[in-house]
């Protein structure tokens, strides 16, 4: 097998970008597609780099992992000290090591500003050359209807300061072409210390109890997002998520130069499953599809209307405020607690400051002032060289709901009946080698079943560069509560473990090869056979001349159970990316072509295949395929100045 570990074929535009994006990404271990926020704003700033010598502490603090204390430094900097000319002033500015100088020097520009229109149109396009059942129905209940996938973006900057964006979208087998629309107008006038936005929009407090991303807070041994959240965050929605987002009006204003008021008002329709009483919701409907009747009907099922108001204070070294939120629903929601109702309080207090050898940050958050839910994180840099190490606490009350906030490790749920802990260590054992790991341990504190409570999850990663190659070890524990036949609970849980080695090697300038090995391997309770299985890949990344670049990977797999899944990061058109579950046994391979037509002009085009050859049909219900391969094929337009 380590034979086999030989390059296939595939490309990149700048040496930094795929490795910066996937260790970012590639942790969120839930199988996951589409624009996320996070790499489109990576991606935007990698084409408008910021100018680091005009833009305010709020502008930078459009860097995810910046933290606000760096950003007013960079501030305080310029005005002590003039412009910054090069990358390597940056290293004169207090707090802001080697490593952060290297992930920033892509996303700043050190010229002097000028005021300039920008505009960006994207369409992308996708089809599954695969035939689901759907698509063959006769019943109208239940027949899928076109199987071509369409979005559009659309952006304009017509003047420094002012924005504004459409974007509307068509998933696969709906009848309706412009089944989802999202548009935004947002403004700033740094003279004033005001902001406000006009559309569709995100917001981001404290730890997220109450306001959180979309994409949610995963689990990363990486430990930089965890650690360096923002006091208060805002960005226009440029995601097809439909429900995930706020709908309204958001204003920001800065009446002092270290006091922040934020107000913010939404009215969003979303999608529900009602209960049988046709009134009360019992879950909120979240894949945004519209295709048989059944889900047609689901479609804005439910109003939220969203009141917000926030009071951010800085000073030397940290910040303070506090968030409250209103939301009340036009029908009565009942989700998993005690309670059904349709106004919702929330109030919290976030917090966080950045010492010398100590950074903590922390929220206090109360769901109608009785439920608490508390998430407190607190980094240390030792007396010990190179090494720091960080512990986030939480403890989610089973009664705290707030359907925008996201527990810790958790993509799509709110936070809630959980207690746990999270401990990450970093060490940088020489100039190219870092040694890090993590361990969680969280448990329910309502206890619905007798299964063992407590579960426990840990990693520990190498990275090591010699020369123009890049080596990863990683191994990986994680359990998982099963239940026998009956539904009656194991004795204790099933431990799943997983073994990766990854290298990438620039043979050039132009060209990349990365190869992948990962093993996983868990003993159920109730057999005393183990299970193994493993998954292997092969890439190149090529450029060729300055406007084509190929990229193309090759991937084995053998996984025999569904709770010993692997996944697998995928590049995908630019501004979205894949988180692949594997399981089964099957082969995976795809070719991805980018070409520059004109200096701001991109096409994109991507082609996968997927064959599980021990198979004759794949899924269930409409969304059967009398087929062992999955084929689909993505193009992408994009224009830009």
């Amino acid at each position: 097998m380590f034979i086999c570990l030989l390059p296939v074929s595939l490309a990149t535009l700048r040496a930094q970008e795929a490795p910066l994006l996937e260790s970012l990404l590639e942790n969120a271990e839930e199988e996951a597609q589409g624009a996320d926020g996070f790499l489109e704003l990576l991606e935007d700033l990698q084409r408008h780099p910021l100018a680091v010598n005009n833009a305010t502490a709020g502008e930078l603090l459009r860097i995810p992992f910046l933290t606000g204390d760096i950003a007013r430094e960079i501030v305080r900097y310029r005005k002590r000290h003039g412009r910054l000319n090069s990358v390597a002033d940056l290293d004169s500015v207090p707090g802001i090591s080697r490593e952060l100088t290297e992930v920033l020097a892509p996303l700043l520009h050190f010229r002097q500003q000028a005021t300039q229109t920008r505009f960006d149109y994207r369409i992308r396009a996708a089809r599954a050359l695969h035939i689901p059942a759907g698509y063959r129905s006769t019943d109208p209940e239940r027949r899928y209807h076109h199987p071509l996938y369409l979005h559009h973006r659309l952006r304009l900057q017509p003047r420094s300061g002012w924005e504004a964006g459409v974007l509307w979208e068509k998933d696969a087998g709906e009848a309706n072409w412009f089944d989802f629309g999202s548009a935004y107008l947002s403004a700033s006038w740094p003279d004033a210390r005001m902001e406000w936005l006009l559309g569709d929009y995100h917001l981001e407090a404290g730890q997220g109890l109450l306001l959180n991303s979309s994409y949610g807070s995963a689990r990363s041994i990486e430990g930089g997002q965890t650690f360096t959240r923002q006091p208060f965050r805002w960005r226009a929605n440029r995601s097809s998520d439909e429900n995930a987002f706020l709908r309204g009006l958001m204003w920001h204003f800065r009446p002092l130069r270290k006091i922040n008021l934020s107000l913010a008002y939404s009215h969003h329709a979303l999608d529900a499953t009602l209960a049988e009483d046709s009134v009360t919701v019992r879950s909120f409907y979240l894949s945004g599809y519209h295709r048989t009747g059944s889900e047609v009907r689901k479609r804005d099922r439910v109003t939220e209307t969203l009141l917000a108001a926030s009071i951010q204070g800085y000073f030397p070294g940290g910040e303070a405020g506090l968030l409250m939120l209103n939301s009340g629903y036009s029908r009565v929601i009942h989700l998993n607690t005690r309670f059904a109702k349709r106004r919702f309080n929330h109030l919290s207090a976030f917090y966080g400051a950045d010492l010398e050898r100590l950074s903590f940050r922390g929220e206090i958050a109360l769901h109608d002032g009785r439920f608490p839910a508390i998430q407190h994180t607190l980094q240390m840099r030792s007396l010990l060289p190179r090494f720091q190490y960080g512990v986030l606490f939480y403890y989610y009350h089973p009664d705290f709901r707030a359907f925008h906030g996201r527990g810790f490790g958790q993509i799509g749920a709110s936070p809630g009946n959980e207690l746990g802990y999270f401990l990450n260590l970093q060490l940088q054992l020489s100039a190219a080698a870092t040694l890090a790991a993590y361990f969680q341990s969280a448990r329910p504190l309502r206890i619905w079943d007798q299964a063992p409570a407590i579960q426990r999850s840990q990693q520990i990663q190498l990275r090591h560069r010699w020369g123009k190659a890049r080596l990863l070890l990683r191994f990986s524990q994680r359990e998982q509560t099963v239940h026998l036949e009956g539904g009656r609970p194991a004795l204790k849980n099933e431990q799943h473990r997983s073994a990766r080695v990854h290298v990438d090697s620039d043979v050039s300038p132009a060209l990349r090869l990365s190869q992948r090995v990962e093993f996983s391997w868990s003993h159920p309770p109730a057999d005393p056979q183990r299970r193994t299985g493993f998954s292997i890949y092969q890439e190149a990344r090529l450029k060729i001349g300055r406007k084509l670049t190929v990229q193309a990977r090759l991937s084995q797999f053998d996984v025999p159970d569904y709770a010993d899944r692997l996944y697998e990061f995928e590049s995908d058109l630019p501004g979205s990316f894949q988180n692949v579950l594997l399981n089964g046994r099957g082969t995976k391979w795809f070719l991805l072509l980018k070409y520059r037509f004109v200096s701001n002009g991109e096409m994109a085009l991507k082609y996968r295949e997927i064959a599980y050859p021990d198979l004759s049909e794949l899924g269930s219900g409409l969304d059967l395929i009398s087929d062992n391969r999955k084929r689909d094929m993505r193009v992408q337009l994009q224009i830009y100045y």
